[in-house]
């Protein structure tokens, strides 16, 4: 669908958001959902929280175990908010908007339930194996974003570093 199509698709959007953020679980079904609610995000008509929006900038939060918003580690996720860095002006936004949630450490927030989109199948969300681990998850994140600004036009230039200063004294701490 087009944007204009998909700024007009109001009847049965929260259960397809619903339903891609319980597929973004799965690590092989992760990048097809991700992709889907970009789209979604770009043609954005809702203003509560757990909108597109909201479900896709989730799904790239560090946190684990019941708090993760996916079995795939951090690392796999990433070429998603890449690729939508280079997709044009808003989906970059998106795609920052997901950097700074993913920068969080504190206040880590999950959308929806536990509710198994395959047959029973219970997911095991990701988990680091030690805290080193997650903290490498953090790093890769920052230095991607930290990388990525040399290529940015000022303004969103402007945004990122905004993004990397904001989180500084709370990776410090961490």
């Amino acid at each position: 669908m087009s944007r204009d199509e998909l700024l007009q698709f109001e009847q049965g959007r929260r259960d397809v958001i619903w339903a891609l953020g319980g597929m973004a679980l799965h690590a092989d079904l992760f990048r097809q959902s991700a992709r889907l609610l970009l789209a979604l995000a770009e043609a954005e008509n809702e203003t509560w929280s757990n909108n597109a929006t909201g479900v896709f900038v989730s799904l790239f939060s560090l946190g684990y175990d019941e708090v993760a918003p996916t079995s795939l580690a951090p690392e796999h996720r990433l070429p998603v908010l890449m690729e939508a860095l280079s997709q044009g002006e808003l989906r970059a936004e998106l795609a920052l908007k997901a950097f700074d949630a993913a920068l969080k450490v504190h206040s880590i927030l999950r959308f929806g339930g536990d509710q198994p989109f395959r047959l029973n199948e219970r997911v095991q969300r990701w988990m680091p194996k030690t805290y080193q681990d997650w903290f490498e998850a953090y790093k890769l994140y920052w230095t991607t974003l930290r990388r990525a600004l040399r290529q940015f036009p000022p303004e969103r230039r402007r945004r990122g570093v905004g993004i990397l200063l904001s989180h500084t004294r709370e990776l410090l701490s961490f």
